[in-house]
């Protein structure tokens, strides 16, 4: 048994074949590989870089600082001639991420990149291989926050398409990759257009308080002026300060102006129902009565009041239909224009 290790030892040697160790030692001797010069340097072109980028995740979306964070599986394929071998039984040699620094790669790079880093749990999460032609193989897993420019005016009602280029230093092509996200919705609904419907039809509640509870109507329009105005900046408090109107302000500004509208609508019909509370008879009252020929009537005043209470209800009765009839329009209006018609941010 030890005869025939010994001489398989020595054929193996005499065949003229270098273990992986000695191969990879030979390919990037520093004394005929140097890793800082390119591949094709000595003929003066550029190196043909293949690329291939895997999203593993996309962590979130930021629209106040309008970036993104996405956690990628970024590849790229090349061929150095320097590093050509010939073995009869190795097809791919693998270097350890240690090895790495001591082959040449490509300066790839992101321009959109705001911050990265490459994974080091439990190692640096990098891989490269070599095979028998020169073609080499260079892997990592790299999380990235990237910025994109939003437009936000169908916001939340919004649809983001985001550029991830990669490019090289020097005068060379660029690689442009588009990711588009269409928001959920569902979230806002429930968080911000029900609550704020919710507001406003509360507000209307006023219109069928009796005019005389003052007490009842004043704090009702001040507590839903006040709601709103608390929830529209809370809304807003996630958002940047951009030049343009965004959906949510056009919502959040008609809500407002509607609970206004309803507390200015009960400021308008207290004037008119305190119109002459209080009867003053004057004489030129009376002398005009004499100069007629008739007796003043004590009920005139009293009569002209009643008529600004009727007044001031009927001006009740008409917003009780005229509110939720514009607000319903309103409705139709603002939903049609940003989910069909403003899609592509043109306004």
């Amino acid at each position: 048994m030890i005869l025939m290790v010994v001489l398989c030892f020595q054929f193996y040697h005499s065949s003229g074949e270098l273990s992986r160790h000695d191969l990879i030692h030979q390919l990037i001797d520093e004394s005929h590989y140097d890793p800082l010069i390119a591949p094709n340097y000595e003929d003066d072109f550029p190196t043909n870089i293949s690329v291939q980028m895997l999203i593993k995740n996309i962590h979130s979306l930021d629209e106040l600082h309008m970036d993104f964070s996405v956690d990628i599986i970024f590849r790229q394929r090349w061929t150095d001639k320097r590093l050509k071998f010939n073995h009869s039984t190795v097809r791919i040699l693998e270097l350890d991420q240690k090895m790495i620094e001591r082959i040449w790669v490509p300066d790839s790079f992101f321009p959109q990149e705001k911050r990265a880093e490459i994974h080091d749990v439990t190692v640096p999460n990098r891989l490269l291989h070599i095979y028998r032609n020169g073609t080499v193989f260079y892997s990592m897993r790299i999380e990235m926050t990237l910025s994109c420019a939003m437009a936000l005016q169908n916001y939340p009602l919004d649809r983001q398409v985001c550029p991830v280029s990669i490019e090289s230093f020097g005068d060379f092509a660029c690689l442009l990759l588009e990711l588009q996200f269409d928001r959920n919705t569902g979230y806002y609904i429930a968080q911000i257009f029900i609550p704020s419907i919710l507001i406003v039809i509360l507000s209307w509640v006023s219109f069928w308080v009796d005019i005389d509870a003052i007490p009842a109507r004043v704090s009702l329009g001040v507590l839903t002026v006040l709601t709103m105005t608390t929830q529209s900046s809370g809304a807003r408090s996630a958002l940047p300060r951009v030049s343009y109107i965004k959906a949510i302000d056009v919502w959040m500004a008609v809500c407002l102006t509607f609970v206004f509208m309803a507390l200015l609508e009960f400021a308008y019909i207290n004037v008119v129902s305190r119109r002459n509370s209080k009867p003053i008879r004057t004489a030129s009252q009376c002398d005009k009565a004499l100069n007629k020929g008739t007796s003043p009537s004590p009920m005139m005043p009293i009569l002209r009041h009643i008529d600004f209470i009727k007044r001031a209800r009927r001006v009740d009765k008409v917003a009780r239909v005229v509110f939720p009839l514009i607000f319903f329009l309103f409705n139709i209006g603002f939903w049609v224009f940003y989910l069909s018609i403003n899609t592509d941010n043109k306004f």
